[in-house]
C-alpha cells in the first residue's frame, strides 16, 4: 500500500481523482495544511482501527 501527502488546497480541487486513487489502488492520502497533516483519506476496508463516534443518548 502506497501512501502519499497532499495540500488541503490541492485536494480540493482534486477530491474525486484522490478518492478515485484511494478506492482503486489502496494508497492512503494524507491531507496537510501548512505541510503538517491534518486528516487521512483511506480506503474502506482499512477504517476497522478507526474509533467510532460515540451514539448519542436519547434524552426521552
Amino acid at each position: 500500500m502506497s501512501s502519499k501527502k497532499v495540500g488541503i488546497e490541492e485536494a480540493r480541487k482534486t477530491l474525486g481523482d484522490l478518492v478515485n486513487e484511494v478506492r482503486y489502488t489502496g494508497a492512503v492520502v494524507t491531507l496537510t495544511r501548512h505541510g503538517k497533516p491534518v486528516a487521512r483519506i483511506t480506503p474502506v476496508e482499512d477504517t476497522t482501527d478507526t474509533p467510532q463516534q460515540p451514539q448519542k443518548e436519547d434524552a426521552s
